[in-house]
């Protein structure tokens, strides 16, 4: 006749003087075979994961075996050790189905005490038919259910829900006779995930570090930093869905990824915060030296505290210009309106400047001087030329300036010397 597995279950007891300890618990007597225990009995606990996520199956273990995970003294260890040597093992409710289609049925793998594998569900809820045992008394419904079950495995189970038989797995939840069925079909087909080993997952991890680190302190800008990091997290998480898709390998996904995540933002902020230092120390130094639109440009462009210490040489074109007899002028002119002429003069030469490309490096007295090409050269002939340009421009916006002037009693006309030096 068709063979029969019996379903038993391994239920935890607590016994003073004893502790807690599994034991087995049996079918009903009733249906028990007359050549029991000779009859194939396989238990069905699915022992799920600590977050209550079945993603595991054990195929066979034994009563000590199970045990020793509730106890902790090194003595009792010991004898359930040496208990479980002796103990025979009882295989799980699929693997006993799977034993019980073929006696030559040998499995995909070396199958080890107490130990768990992956199951690779095939589907959702209903990915195998679930009959209803009305059907097979209703007139006109007993014909097709008994065409399902023809030449099929058939797992009897109750799937009302005040059985409780369901449980949480990485689909949704699923009856528990679904579970054993995903894990045959797995025991069938030989197509188990497969997990990589704790060496493997170790190489994986610190490659996944130094990639970080090369995405985070290669590029010198922050948008690329970012991308290239994207970037990785991306490339990860494809390989770990290839890898599943074509080999049935789980890959490390979510400790790769917030690996990713960690490494690459701690360098990201490990960076921002030693640039900002930087940049601090940098400007402390120029506020000492140098003018703010200099400080500005060098913080602008980068190249850091040792860049300024070092300095730089640079090919520019200098101008300096000055009122012909203003010391001697200004003796006798009302200082007031000096100063507004002078304020006005000021005004008109800068312009120029500014427009060209040029820096106003500072003032003396009543005389300018200003530079291109220091810190934004164009080229040492373009700077020269607008540096020629400028004076030129200059002695135009003077002439305007003297005719303007020689209407207004308190304005003298100004006559300037202009010169320029190109290296």
């Amino acid at each position: 006749g068709d063979a029969v597995v019996l379903a038993s279950k391994l239920d935890l007891h607590k016994a003073d003087g004893i502790g807690v300890f599994y034991r087995e618990s049996l079918p009903s007597e009733s249906v028990l075979p007359a050549d029991f225990p000779n009859s194939r009995l396989g238990f069905v606990n699915p022992f799920p994961d600590e977050d209550g996520v079945v993603r595991r199956m054990t195929l066979k273990t034994d009563i000590p075996h199970e045990t020793k995970k509730f106890r902790t003294d090194p003595e009792t260890l010991s004898r359930l050790e040496i208990l479980s040597e002796r103990t025979p093992d009882i295989p799980s409710f699929a693997l006993a189905i799977a034993e019980s289609v073929s006696e030559s049925f040998q499995p995909p793998f070396e199958i080890e005490t107490g130990a768990s594998y992956l199951v690779n569900y095939s589907g959702r809820q209903g990915s195998f038919p679930i009959l209803s045992a009305i059907d097979f008394f209703l007139p006109g419904q007993r014909e097709r259910a008994a065409h399902h079950v023809d030449g099929a495995i058939v797992i009897i189970a109750p799937v009302a829900e005040r059985f409780k038989d369901k449980y949480e797995t990485s689909f949704e939840m699923l009856l528990g006779a679904e579970i054993h069925a995903h894990t045959l079909r797995n025991l069938l087909l030989g197509n188990f995930l497969r997990e990589t080993g704790p060496g493997a997952r170790a190489l994986w991890l610190a490659a996944l570090s130094l990639l970080a680190a090369l995405a985070t302190l290669v590029p010198r800008n922050v948008a690329a930093k970012s991308s290239l990091l994207v970037l990785s997290v991306v490339v990860w998480l494809v390989g770990c869905q290839l890898a599943f898709n074509s080999g049935e390998w789980v890959l490390p996904a979510g400790a790769g990824l917030l690996l990713l995540s960690i490494t690459g933002i701690g360098l990201l902020v490990h960076e921002y915060l030693l640039e900002q230092m930087e940049r601090r120390q940098v400007k402390q130094y120029l506020n000492r030296y140098v003018s703010s639109s200099v400080a500005k440009v060098l913080l602008e462009e980068g190249g850091g505290f040792e860049r300024l210490r070092k300095g730089e040489v640079r090919a520019v074109s200098l101008l300096f210009s000055d009122i012909r007899g203003f010391t001697s002028a200004s003796e006798s002119r009302n200082p007031a309106e000096l100063t507004a002429q002078l304020n006005e003069y000021f005004d008109a030469m800068v312009d120029p400047i500014f427009d060209s490309g040029g820096s106003l490096n500072k003032y003396i007295g009543d005389a300018i001087f200003a530079v291109w090409g220091d810190l934004y050269p164009r080229g040492e002939k373009t700077d020269a030329t607008n540096a020629l340009a400028t004076a030129v421009q200059m002695r135009s916006a003077l002439a305007r300036l003297n005719r303007d002037w020689a209407s207004q009693p308190d304005r003298v006309p100004f006559r300037i010397g202009i010169g320029l030096r190109f290296r």
